[in-house]
């Protein structure tokens, strides 16, 4: 209750402080005020009436309204830096304080699944996916200051304007808003999602662990495809969004565990709850019988559940040389673009599979060796010959599976 108290307490100064920066910055426009100063009311109200409260919806609703400031320096295309800086830290405080505030302190030994030998739930495995999350934070918020005006110059180190070519592409001008700015609220949401809730969240919280895996797994692959394809679509590469996108490749891999053991959760108990609507939004609490769950003393920083086999990251590496060696051979458009598309999945497939319990995914570098191997005929000379050594390498660096150190099969 003390800690709820000084956390409202914050709340409530984090509110005035907003109602007054209305009046701070001159240029501020009508909706941005509106918007504010109604946001802040609802957070002063919001904060004295979770005192009263035992349960969590006050906070739940304290994420939206945070999850709102967010966005509306990007549906209101606001003016001024200061008001998107105003907002959105504000918004993440909102939700850190809603969501964060009251995580209950780590055991002293941990609770591991019974047939894993780890738990990807356990914090230590979910930081680095935060830590990732805040800087691909970093570099969305950069490139949205541009979008929106507050940047006249963006340093690409490596391609020149290729940054700003690219979001100031018309493909990105399509967005009603920025889509960098929508790509910094992404990632703000994710780096909360990545630290909320205990190492039992698999199985107490399965509906919010699916949905962070949906929003860092499909989402993230969507996104990182786009980013990758750039060339093709926009004719210019952005660094910014090329580290980007490695990041969020890695984030992907970090997250795939968590989202085998929740689905293994649900397959395994979805007979024995009333419904499987109940089993997400409940979880284990509406279970009748005690789930098998083994005690084990836990690393700090371990990172389990990830190998680098030497053969993924060769076949990674054969990725990136098809992207961008095949633009010297002099190959007609269509060559070179699925030279470049198939590259690319190539480097995703591979970077994914470092995660054990996706290390069969490296099987579908196979039918991608395959459609290599077809349209390599159409060549001739030595653009033939790369293309049949790529194809060979790729089927070859697919067969080895790698060394498997984890177990993860819930029983």
């Amino acid at each position: 209750m003390r800690s709820k108290f000084w956390s409202s307490i914050l709340l409530v100064f984090v509110a005035m402080l907003m109602i007054a920066s209305t009046w701070t910055f001159s240029g501020v426009s009508v909706a941005m005020k509106v918007s504010d100063i109604v946001s802040a009311l609802l957070i002063i109200v919001i904060a004295i009436v979770r005192l009263r409260r035992e349960d969590h919806k006050a906070d739940y609703l304290l994420f939206f309204v945070g999850l709102w400031l967010q966005f509306a320096p990007l549906a209101f295309w606001a003016e001024l830096g200061g008001s998107y800086l105003n907002d959105t830290l504000t918004g993440f405080v909102v939700m850190f304080v809603a969501m964060l505030w009251h995580e209950e302190a780590p055991h002293p030994l941990h609770a591991t699944p019974k047939g894993w030998s780890y738990n990807p739930s356990r914090l230590s495995e979910r930081v680095p996916i935060a830590a990732l999350s805040l800087l691909c934070w970093l570099t969305a918020r950069t490139m949205a200051s541009y979008q929106l005006g507050y940047l006249h110059e963006l340093i690409d180190p490596v391609f020149g304007n290729g940054t700003i070519d690219v979001i100031t592409s018309p493909l990105s001008k399509k967005f009603p808003v920025s889509d960098a700015g929508l790509g910094a609220m992404a990632y703000t949401l994710e780096t909360i999602m990545a630290l909320h809730g205990g190492e039992e969240r698999w199985h107490k919280k399965p509906i919010f662990v699916l949905f962070f895996c949906m929003l860092i797994i499909p989402v993230g692959l969507v996104s990182t495809i786009l980013i990758i394809l750039q060339p093709l679509i926009v004719g210019a590469w952005c660094f910014w969004c090329l580290l980007t996108a490695i990041m969020m490749l890695f984030m992907i891999t970090f997250a795939v565990d968590e989202m085998v053991l929740t689905y293994q959760f649900l397959k395994m108990y979805r007979k024995k709850a009333p419904s499987l609507y109940t089993l997400l939004v409940k979880g284990s609490s509406c279970l009748k019988e005690p789930l098998h769950i083994t005690q084990e003393p836990s690393p700090i920083f371990p990172m389990r559940g990830i190998g680098f086999p030497p053969t993924l990251i060769v076949a990674a590496l054969v990725g990136l040389v098809l992207m961008f060696y095949s633009s010297r051979l002099q190959l007609s458009y269509l060559i070179a673009s699925l030279d470049h598309i198939l590259g690319a999945l190539v480097v995703l497939i591979s970077v994914i599979s470092f995660a054990e319990p996706a290390r069969n995914l490296r099987w579908l570098l196979i039918p991608i060796a395959a459609v290599v191997f077809i349209y390599s005929w159409t060549l001739t000379s030595f653009p033939l010959l790369f293309h049949l050594s790529i194809s060979i390498a790729l089927a070859l660096l697919a067969i080895r599976k790698g060394h498997i150190k984890e177990s993860f099969q819930l029983q």
